[in-house]
């Protein structure tokens, strides 16, 4: 029996394959999709054709198997991806930013952000002093599941810029 044939929990957390970058595409889409919609829906229309999936596939599949510090997991439930993150090396070499976050709209609240974060931390720790990642304002429940893990923010913000609308976004972080 090989490693990929060892029985899996039913919720679990393991780094990403290549086989795993259409799913991440969908997830970072439907959150681009999210934002948009949420602060500047007119542009919706417009955002959708220009969201080329397999462009961000094959990005994410390059991210998943280049050796820079990237680290991509995944979040699965019964062997079934339902969600991603990824964990960037800062120029700063005492910090790491989540470059991505995201779990399915029917799977959240059931562990899964939990378990991903848990291990962006276990992975971090001994490496770095602080993980951040830079919040979308709109984003409230994910700025509450960042809080509730230790989360804070930190002063610094930006904004995407949507035609006529800002998105701002601040950044949080927890030492480790």
């Amino acid at each position: 029996m090989t490693s990929n044939d060892q029985p899996q929990a039913d919720n679990s957390v393991r780094a990403a394959r290549p086989e795993d970058s259409q799913v991440c595409a969908q997830l970072v889409a439907d959150e681009i999709k999210a934002r948009v919609a949420a602060v500047n829906p007119d542009l919706l229309p417009q955002l959708e054709p220009s969201l080329d999936l397999n462009a961000l596939a094959q990005s994410w599949e390059q991210a998943i198997t280049q050796e820079d510090g990237e680290l991509v997991l995944v979040a699965t439930e019964a062997g079934k991806v339902v969600g991603f993150a990824a964990l960037l090396p800062t120029e700063e070499a005492s910090k790491a930013e989540i470059s991505a976050f995201s779990v399915l709209d029917g799977h959240r609240r059931q562990g899964h952000g939990s378990r991903l974060l848990q291990a962006l931390v276990d992975h971090a720790q001994g490496v770095h002093e602080e993980i951040q990642i830079w919040l979308p304002r709109i984003d409230e429940a994910k700025t509450r599941f960042f809080n509730s893990a230790g989360f804070g923010p930190t002063g610094p913000q930006r904004a995407l810029q949507l035609a006529a609308k800002k998105d701002p976004e601040n950044l949080w972080a927890t030492r480790l």
